[in-house]
């Protein structure tokens, strides 16, 4: 035996297939132009539906990040700050002048200084002195000195 059997039954399938259609007499018929256009079109739809969704997906994995929180507490977990030390920079952040996003304090030392916290006892942060400065040092890794105006 030269083939097997399995090997014939794809081949036997396709043939018959194709005596079926020559039977019916699709090899003689024309295909209208109604047809084509409606494969065509069908073909431009796909493609569209498929470049809609690459360019939906593209613009959401580029998802601008313009939001302060989001990088206040991306650079919070960056530094690797406890809650404790999220809590005292968000007090501190309540100093700052309402121009200057709260992510400004891993940035510049000089908003560090305590701006009115003499005359707004109930806010606390000269209690917390020792714990800024500590916190200063963790954050730019060298020791600022963190005085009151």
């Amino acid at each position: 035996m030269f083939c097997s059997m399995h090997s014939l039954v794809p081949h036997t399938s396709y043939y018959l297939l194709g005596e079926i259609y020559r039977i019916q007499g699709y090899e003689k018929a024309r295909t209208s132009w109604v047809t084509i256009a409606l494969w065509i079109l069908a073909a431009v739809l796909v493609v569209i539906a498929l470049w809609t969704v690459a360019i939906f997906f593209s613009n959401w994995y580029r998802k601008p990040t313009h939001s302060t929180k989001k990088l206040f507490c991306a650079l919070a977990r960056k530094h690797r700050l406890s809650s404790r030390e999220i809590a005292l920079l968000k007090q501190m952040s309540s100093f700052l002048p309402p121009s200057v996003p709260p992510a400004a304090l891993f940035v510049d030392p000089s908003f560090w200084k305590l701006r009115n916290a003499d005359s707004n006892p109930e806010k606390g942060m000269s209690l917390f002195t020792d714990d800024i400065q500590q916190l200063a040092e963790k954050i730019f890794g060298s020791q600022i000195t963190i005085l009151p105006n």
